[in-house]
């Protein structure tokens, strides 16, 4: 049985010795020392719990990513930028790897259709903005999750405190899951333009299989003062996709 994703206090900023470096057009924030022990790109927005369960959703389906580690600040913490992250506040850290070039699904289907089939049954899951594939010389990975599942904010559940917190995340839940079906049909759009209808089909089926105990066991956080509240919230989102899969009459039933 899996245990749940622990999620790292950082009290200071300077523990993860960050410096900026540029990929592209873009300049990161890139840890050299961390709990994940390895160079990673440091992401600490809105989003970044998102992210967080985007990667373990992403492992349980088999999808290609980095290694990575959530992280969390004890007290307020001024970024790199001058952002200021409040107590609380999530980041992650992910795998820095190599020789990363961007690459199009339309490129990726003459390469490996069964991989585009696993990263568009992956991309269900998003609510917006899919993640993006990137190749090495060796290999393919996909980079930018923080769009999988519904909304869900530390700060927001800051501000609510005192009020009903289950209450709001069961609005995002039900902001998210009313978007299936039309998601899907977006997604079945796709495969038949890249021809991979039959794959797709395959990738659907093995995931309505999957139960929600699996879900459960895969997709939890620990550590954090909002952990189970943040891990209920995205497995009920998550499951209630899955259920879609079956109303769209691909696959199967989900397991019980």
């Amino acid at each position: 049985m899996r245990s749940a994703h622990q999620l790292i206090p950082v009290s200071d900023l300077r523990e993860l010795n960050l410096v900026e470096e540029s990929f592209g057009y873009y300049k990161l924030q890139v840890s050299e020392s961390n709990p994940l022990g390895k160079r990673a790109v440091f992401k600490c927005k809105d989003t970044s719990i998102s992210e967080v369960f985007g990667y373990l959703l992403a492992q349980l389906l088999g999808v290609p990513v980095a290694e990575f580690q959530g992280v969390w600040f004890e007290k307020e913490v001024k970024l790199p930028g001058g952002y200021v992250a409040s107590a609380n506040h999530l980041g992650i850290l992910i795998e820095v790897i190599p020789n990363l070039c961007l690459i199009s699904m339309e490129q990726l289907a003459t390469r490996d259709k069964a991989l585009v089939a696993k990263l568009l049954s992956f991309y269900f899951f998003a609510r917006y903005e899919w993640p993006q594939a990137f190749c090495s010389p060796t290999s393919s990975y996909v980079l930018d999750l923080e769009r999988i599942g519904p909304v869900m904010l530390v700060d927001e559940l800051e501000c609510t405190l005192g009020k009903d917190i289950g209450e709001e995340l069961s609005f995002r839940e039900d902001e998210y899951s009313q978007t299936s079906q039309d998601y899907l049909k977006q997604i079945l759009c796709y495969a038949n333009e890249l021809h991979v209808e039959g794959e797709l089909c395959e990738e659907f089926q093995l995931i309505s299989r999957i139960s929600r105990e699996t879900f459960q066991q895969n997709l939890a956080v620990k550590g954090h003062p909002y952990s189970h509240l943040l891990s209920s919230s995205f497995l009920s989102a998550v499951t209630k996709r899955q259920e879609a899969i079956s109303q769209g009459r691909i696959g199967t039933r989900p397991s019980p």
